[in-house]
């Protein structure tokens, strides 16, 4: 199965799933008022039968356990994925890496339109964390240009030197290249993934690749 038609069934089993649990919701009886009064305490305890606004009762039909306002938080849970994958789907190219996509359109901006750009989407800035993120983010890269760079989310603004990311946080990861970071300029406080999966520090308003991640995880 190619990626396209992977990220297609993808799409398919999140809408199932809603419609699945969407169905579960529904699946209840209405027990008569009268009824419900004839019927000893301990009997409608053990049914689970309850009293509603409206003076009508109701209880789940046998194997439907699930509380209604948890199959409320399921479905919300698998409509933000479904909303997620279709996003990603968008783009000219996108990869899913863990519990994220990396996304671009081929477009370039400088790095605060970069950070613009993805907020607008709903995501941040790439950031790739292991080897594995950093690979494919390389790919993807490779896919749009042989050349050209893509900004990440790390910079040392704040204290030269000191790459951070867009959290103020230390970096989990980073794989600079030979000499790299080096200030050349005196104002290299961006960073960029180049040639050979490697990093470099640039100018905040130098423009390269837009590349966004967007995670499952909110």
């Amino acid at each position: 199965m190619d990626f396209q038609a992977e990220m297609d069934h993808q799409v398919s089993r999140e809408k199932r799933e809603i419609q699945d649990c969407q169905s579960r919701g529904l699946q209840e009886k209405w027990v008569p008022l009268g009824r419900w009064v004839q019927e000893a305490p301990k009997a409608r305890r053990e049914r689970g039968v309850h009293l509603s606004a409206h003076k009508t009762y109701r209880t789940f039909l046998p194997g439907i356990e699930t509380p209604f306002k948890d199959l409320q938080l399921e479905i919300q849970r698998l409509r933000s994925r479904l909303s997620i994958v279709e996003t990603a789907m968008r783009f000219q190219v996108f990869r899913k890496v863990g519990q994220k996509y990396y996304v671009s359109d081929g477009q370039v901006g400088n790095f605060d339109e970069v950070l613009t750009f993805c907020r607008h989407v709903g995501g941040t800035v790439v950031l790739p964390t292991s080897e594995e993120e950093n690979k494919a983010l390389w790919r993807l890269l490779s896919a749009l240009t042989k050349s050209q760079h893509a900004f990440i989310g790390a910079t040392d603004k704040k204290s030269e030197g000191l790459f951070v990311d867009m959290d103020n946080r230390p970096l989990m990861f980073s794989k600079w290249a030979k000499h790299e970071p080096n200030g050349a300029s005196g104002d290299e406080d961006c960073t960029t993934i180049g040639p050979c999966e490697q990093w470099y520090d640039f100018s905040c308003h130098s423009r390269h690749i837009i590349v966004c991640e967007i995670s499952e995880i909110k």
